[in-house]
């Protein structure tokens, strides 16, 4: 199944946060997401469907679903966000302002099957 990018209007929107930590540290960026509830703080954030974190060889990307950009501008915006800056910078090689937005992407064309009316 394939859907153009008029159908699939509606939460079609998706953030990439790239984070690089320092050496031996993924695990420890990980678990302060886990620990400090970090995924579950973006999840209340009206508009907010998804947020997962992808592990690569050097990096970690935090990506998110959102219903549209304004819902995600919002989530900037929230003071929330901000609470564990210097106990994240100090597990990356480069810190990532608090203000600083993932790249911001809108579905253009995707194939496979739609979960809850995401995809």
């Amino acid at each position: 199944m394939r859907m153009d990018r008029e159908a699939g209007r509606g939460g079609a929107t998706r953030t990439v946060l790239k984070l690089r930590p320092r050496p031996g540290l993924a695990e420890d960026v990980i678990e302060l997401f886990r620990r400090e509830g970090i995924i579950d703080r973006a999840l209340l954030a009206d508009g907010c469907h998804r947020v997962e974190i992808w592990r690569g060889a050097d990096e970690l990307l935090v990506i998110g679903a959102w219903a549209d950009a304004e819902a995600y501008q919002a989530w900037l915006e929230n003071p929330s966000r901000d609470a564990n800056n210097e106990e994240l910078d100090a597990l990356l090689v480069a810190p990532v302002a608090a203000s600083s937005p993932g790249g911001l992407f809108e579905l253009a064309l995707f194939g496979g099957a739609v979960q809850g009316g995401q995809p």
